[in-house]
């Protein structure tokens, strides 16, 4: 049978690094260009290209956030299960 290991230490140190790139992506500052005296359309449609972009990493952003507590509850259940298989065979002498 095969071996299903987590090492904590680095998993946590891959969250918390995932995490500080999320937060960066939350602090970038946002686009709040007005340029209403122009009647270029090819820079109002560079504009809200920008603004689509910065929604769209504000979406990413949200997900993200999502996924890391996803993946930092199920590093910490792994954790306790294996505590607990752990537990049980001692018990049991194997």
């Amino acid at each position: 049978m095969g071996k299903i290991s987590l090492n904590k230490t680095v998993f946590d140190s891959t969250l918390n690094h995932a995490h500080s790139a999320n937060a960066e992506l939350k602090e970038m500052k946002s686009i709040n260009v007005s340029l209403s005296k122009t009647d270029l359309k090819s820079v109002k449609e560079q504009l809200k290209v920008l603004k689509d972009f910065e929604n769209t990493l504000s979406l990413y952003s949200e997900l993200l956030t999502m996924d890391l507590k996803k993946l930092q509850n199920i590093g910490d259940d792994m954790v306790r299960k294996d505590e607990a298989i752990g537990n049980h065979l001692k018990m049991h002498g194997v």
